[in-house]
């Protein structure tokens, strides 16, 4: 499932960073999966693996696919901004 958010007024990230997200100017949202598997590493490398995948489909999608970065474990950047 996927939940979509309009808006993100208190997003969490690591090191205790925040973020936030205008009404209607980006795409926001959580995946939600539950593997049947509870394995840390395997959770990792599905995250990881997520991440190959939406830079693979996003490559042919871009102008510019060199500007085209993931920053691990899970943030695609495109031209220094994060998606």
């Amino acid at each position: 499932d996927f939940v979509l958010a309009h808006a993100q007024t208190a997003g969490k990230g690591a090191g205790g960073t925040t973020w936030l997200a205008a009404p209607g100017k980006n795409i926001t949202g959580t995946l939600i999966c539950c593997p049947s598997f509870q394995s840390p590493n395997l959770l990792v490398s599905l995250n990881k693996r997520v991440s190959l995948c939406l830079f693979f489909a996003l490559q042919n999608r871009v102008p510019h696919p060199e500007l085209l970065k993931v920053k691990w474990p899970n943030d695609l950047y495109y031209a220094d901004q994060k998606l």
